[in-house]
């Protein structure tokens, strides 16, 4: 999803945003049931806050 964000044309970052909105939904909720540990969390967390931080500068420089 990363290299998607630096490369796929502007209109279709939406479409990843929906996307890491739903990996976000499924991670909290499978925290909330204890079903993945908090450090696993942070792992994905970060990895999912770099995509949104990559998305938000191209559309800056848009």
């Amino acid at each position: 999803m990363l290299r998607e964000a630096k490369e796929v044309p502007l209109e279709r970052l939406d479409g990843i945003e929906d996307e890491l909105d739903t990996i976000a939904a499924w991670l909290l909720s499978r925290f909330v049931d204890d079903k993945i540990a908090p450090d696993r969390i942070g792992s994905v967390s970060a990895i999912v806050s770099q995509i949104r931080l990559v998305i938000e500068r191209r559309r800056k420089l848009a």
